[in-house]
């Protein structure tokens, strides 16, 4: 289970703390190596300390990719799709250089 489902918290010591009650009160494992923490609001500026999970550090960062978007740190949320454009215009260019003989 990944932490996108954790609703968001007003304070690092909030978060801190619904990470613990999830892993002591209902026995919940993280996989913590693809969980990561995201700032959004009036704080986002702010530098955060990563979340500990029973000993296992969840890194804070800057941007988080979830289902092919990007979200992005700041004082709304926004989202940052152009990877995906990129990636997408990539395989098209491909395909239409091989459909054309153009590779030959």
């Amino acid at each position: 289970m990944d932490l996108y489902c954790i609703r968001p918290s007003p304070s690092v010591i909030g978060l801190q703390a619904m990470l613990d009650n999830c892993f002591e009160i209902l026995s919940l494992e993280f996989n913590t190596e693809k969980s990561h923490c995201i700032i959004i609001g009036k704080k986002s500026a702010s530098d955060v300390t990563s979340m500990n999970l029973h000993g296992n550090l969840i890194e804070c960062c800057k941007r988080i990719k979830y289902l092919a978007v990007y979200l992005q740190r700041g004082t709304s949320i926004k989202f940052d799709i152009n990877p995906t454009k990129r990636a997408f215009y990539a395989v098209c260019n491909t395909i239409f250089l091989h459909s054309s003989g153009a590779g030959e």
